[in-house]
């Protein structure tokens, strides 16, 4: 039997075609999902907010009546806005499979909302599908098993973001991202980070930021603390890594040797308005050239191989031959200096 949604909906919301069952539903597609748009402004582009409805049998003693299970989200926050798709798949560990509504724009997940089936949680009582979680990100939105990361963009030059990571809080009625007051649990990490990833040589970029956050990530803690890089001709000279006790000491902004610093965390960082480009007139090889100094503050927590998180905020000069040549490091100092 085929159903004409523009009949059921009302017509202020418009459901949108292809209606069927979550991905990973298997040979049980009991549950048919039905998105629909809201708010309608009447332009082009399918830009207004998508909801969603979930129509699975109530069992009864005679033939099962179909119902219509509303999937809402605390503060009415909505599901969608560009192409939406329904997912069953345990994310939160409790050995059941949630439903996703996964939110892809230019071939990435911008929004992800988490529901779990419930039977006496709804309201009054009732069955209903109750809000696990719900992430957004402009960066992407990944969710794995117990821990979903969150990209938000900081919108500058040098392509860096806010990343987030959330794990669920556990509950007498099972896990859930939300606080019992519906609220968001609050990230269990928070940190800037290249949005891409470096550059395969971060010291050429023409990012003054971006060469100091490869210089921590490179040159500080490598990889999981191994594999660490040496600075001297791509960061800076040998003469200032000697004089900087090759951050064995707290000159780097770390409170412990670098031999063991397994990860850094960059939680503040001169964004492209603070950074202060000063041309300075220098003599070289007999012509005058332009020499550029910059200065970028930067909050850093370095966590050392026993898991202890600690830092302290630093100020890197760097320097440039040439409006196009590269940067190197020349000082650091306290940031209280």
């Amino acid at each position: 039997m085929q159903v004409n949604l523009s009949n059921i909906f009302p017509g202020n919301l418009q459901p949108l075609p292809n209606p069927g069952p979550p991905a990973g539903a298997g040979d049980k597609p009991e549950r048919w999902i039905v998105f629909y748009r809201f708010d309608l402004a009447g332009r082009k582009g399918d830009s207004e907010p998508i909801g969603a409805v979930v129509y699975q049998p109530n069992p009864s003693s005679g033939p099962p009546p179909v119902s219509p299970y509303p999937l809402e989200l605390p503060g009415w926050e909505y599901l969608c806005e560009h192409t939406c798709t329904a997912e069953l798949k345990d994310v939160v560990g409790d050995k059941e499979k949630e439903l996703l509504i996964k939110d892809g724009f230019q071939d990435q997940l911008v929004r992800v909302s988490i529901f779990t089936w419930s039977e006496n949680g709804g309201k009054e009582g009732g069955e209903e599908y109750r809000p696990l979680g719900h992430f957004w990100g402009d960066g992407g939105v990944k969710v794995e098993k117990n821990k979903v990361t969150v990209l938000r963009l900081l919108h500058d030059r040098s392509q860096l973001a806010w990343r987030y990571l959330y794990y669920p809080w556990n509950y007498p009625d099972g896990r859930s991202y939300y606080r019992p007051d519906q609220s968001l649990v609050e990230p269990f990490e928070k940190e800037i980070v290249p949005v891409h990833g470096l550059p395969e040589k971060p010291w050429e970029s023409r990012y003054p930021e971006k060469v100091i956050i490869g210089f921590y990530y490179q040159v500080l803690a490598g990889q999981d603390g191994k594999n660490r890089q040496d600075p001297v001709d791509t960061y800076m000279t040998a003469d200032l890594w000697n004089r900087l006790e090759k951050c064995e000491g707290t000159q780097c902004g770390c409170p412990w040797p670098r031999s063991e610093v397994r990860r850094v965390l960059i939680k503040q960082i001169g964004l492209p308005s603070e950074v202060n480009v000063t041309p300075i007139p220098s003599e070289v090889g007999g012509t005058q050239k332009e020499r550029f100094r910059v200065q970028v503050p930067i909050q850093v927590v370095c966590e050392s191989k026993n898991g202890r998180l600690r830092g302290s905020p630093v100020i890197w000069t760097l320097e440039k031959t040439e409006r196009y040549g590269f940067w190197k490091i020349i000082e650091v100092k306290p940031a209280s200096q």
